[in-house]
């Protein structure tokens, strides 16, 4: 079994091996696994006590320094986006101002009682003021990177919090000496404060990516609609989803969506799965049928009992393989995380050594520039970022586009992929039916003058269609219009679920539907008409039959046509 876990504080690929290492240190974790992007803990275990392990895994995580709680279904990352893009306002705010202050002089004269290189007391101090918001804005970092340092485990933010207290507390023992003794000491409280600044500039972009990507699993969240007709006792109520439980028997009607998967009880309708089958073709669905939860009904009534509910459903199961393939690291994000193991260690080391060895060949001010150069050009945050960025972005892309990668493995060995085989049509078609062809079989006695014979066949299914919200009747009608006809006027329009559609037009009674519809209403059939039929399905399209006054004037061929390119 699988406890997944929220996890706060995480910054850089050493937190997450920190928290890995933690998590896989205890006994009752078979194995536990990371995602730096979705702040999420996955833990693997044999389902003995939950509880036992939350408590145990959340000490374990405290204790390493980072935040943690049972990951609550429906979690996003909009608040994280909305907090980062506040701190960052109020960190440039004052940044922004700091270089212009501190650097200006240099490209501007000033007067000298403004100009911090030959006034440092005044420039000094106002340089203090302005880095200081910036400083308690961004206090996490200090907290967490020196914890973490201190732990023996450091990660991106001790080399940014040693990078930035270096600068900072050397400016500010050079301000006192200042004040105290008069003399001109260099400050570099700008250096702290942009350091900070863009910092916080790149958690911002990670946290606006980690919102764009996950907007994928949001729209297949929207697809679920929030209540439902359910009867009960032979009275029809409607009752949020959270209530809905197997065995309950609910009623879709026409131009709903149903609610959970099930099995149909009574009735016969078009519905569309293209939302979660990838198939734009609406699917003839009656007694005995499995319907899918988020599906459209789009004719008729459909009363059907509940089967699958809550996280059983297709539609969350899809969610869940979604979530799963974005949490669960590729092959190249595990070496990654090995890497960035020893890369801050090393980092740490090579900057005090070059502290060391600037301070032996020049002054302490230099080496104390060289010693924060180290530290903050070399924080792996690209190192440990870009993977499980691409990952999912690459995931979340795909579900976009009704694909639905399973793993960060899987999407890793796309890129030697030579040959795909698809299992259905609708992952290659552009989504929406459109007309293909257009047949006569009889001339129609209630032709309009000066028009021919293809128009008139669609003008006469324009028309009755246009009481129709199908797919198949709007590719009917989005057809006509290009073609130029214009509908005539209708009455006594009649919906005949999973079957077409009827009404008067011009006093004539013309029917619109399938072929079983025909043969119904139609009493003669031409000898061609069933061979024109055959080869238009064996094409792959849908044939759509008009009938006028008992007679099969034309087909219509409609059909999902490939994307190219």
């Amino acid at each position: 079994m699988e406890r997944v876990y929220q996890v706060g504080g995480m910054s850089c690929a050493a937190c997450a091996m920190s928290v890995e290492t933690a998590a896989n240190k205890l006994g009752v974790v078979d194995k536990a696994s990371v995602n730096l992007l979705t702040q999420k803990l996955v833990v693997a275990w044999d389902g003995a006590d939950a509880t036992m392990l939350d408590e145990q895994v959340m000490r374990a995580v405290r204790g390493a320094g980072f935040l943690i709680e049972v990951h609550k279904e429906g979690h996003t990352v909009e608040g994280v986006h909305k907090r980062q893009k506040v701190k960052m306002c109020v960190v440039f705010g004052f940044a922004v101002p700091l270089l212009l202050f501190a650097m200006l002089p240099m490209l501007a004269g000033l007067p000298h009682n403004l100009d911090p290189m030959h006034n440092p007391k005044w420039g000094g101090a106002v340089q203090f003021v302005l880095v200081m918001p910036v400083m308690v804005a961004c206090w996490g970092v200090f907290a967490k990177g020196v914890v973490r340092l201190c732990k023996g485990s450091p990660n991106m933010d001790s080399l940014i919090a040693l990078g930035v207290l270096s600068a900072f507390v050397y400016s500010l023992v050079g301000l006192v000496l200042v004040y105290a003794r008069g003399v001109h000491f260099e400050f570099y409280f700008e250096t702290a404060g942009l350091i900070l600044a863009f910092s916080t500039l790149g958690k911002f972009l990670e946290s606006r990516a980690k919102g764009k990507a996950s907007q994928a699993v949001k729209k297949l969240i929207g697809l679920v609609p929030n209540q439902a007709l359910v009867e009960r006792e032979g009275v029809l109520q409607e009752i949020g989803m959270e209530y809905i439980v197997v065995g309950d028997v609910l009623v879709c009607k026409a131009g709903g969506k149903f609610a959970v998967d099930g099995v149909v009880l009574e009735g016969y309708a078009s519905v569309d799965e293209s939302a979660l089958s990838g198939e734009s073709m609406p699917v003839h669905k009656t007694v005995g049928d499995q319907v899918v939860g988020a599906s459209i009904n789009l004719d008729g009534v459909i009363k059907y009992k509940a089967t699958k509910v809550g996280k059983d459903t297709v539609l969350n199961q899809i969610i869940r393989l979604v979530e799963d393939a974005q949490s669960k690291k590729a092959p190249i994000a595990r070496i990654a995380d090995k890497v960035c193991k020893w890369f801050v260690p090393a980092i740490l080391l090579i900057a005090s050594i070059a502290l060391v060895a600037w301070m032996v060949a020049e002054d302490g001010a230099f080496a104390i520039k060289i010693f924060i150069a180290v530290l903050v050009m070399a924080c792996p945050c690209a190192l440990g970022l870009a993977t499980p960025t691409a990952m999912m972005v690459g995931t979340g892309k795909g579900a976009e586009r009704g694909v639905i990668i399973k793993s960060g493995e899987a999407l890793e060995r796309l890129g030697s992929v030579s040959q795909v085989v698809f299992d259905k049509t609708g992952t290659l078609t552009k989504g929406t039916p459109q007309v293909t062809d257009v047949q006569v079989v009889v001339e129609s006695e209630c032709k309009q003058a000066n028009g021919d014979t293809i128009k008139e066949i669609l003008r006469l299914a324009m028309s009755v269609e246009s009481g129709s919200s199908h797919p198949i009747a709007k590719a009917i009608i989005a057809h006509a219009q290009d073609c130029g006809v214009v509908a005539s006027e209708i009455s006594a329009f009649e919906s005949l679920a999973g079957k077409g559609v009827r009404a008067k037009c011009e006093g004539k009674t013309v029917f619109v539907g399938s072929s079983r519809l025909a043969k119904e209403v139609a009493p003669c059939w031409e000898p061609c008409l069933p061979q024109a039929i055959d080869a238009l399905e064996s094409l792959g399209k849908t044939v759509v039959v008009v009938v006028c006054e008992g007679v099969v004037l034309g087909l219509i061929g409609v059909a999902d046509e490939t994307k190219q390119g």
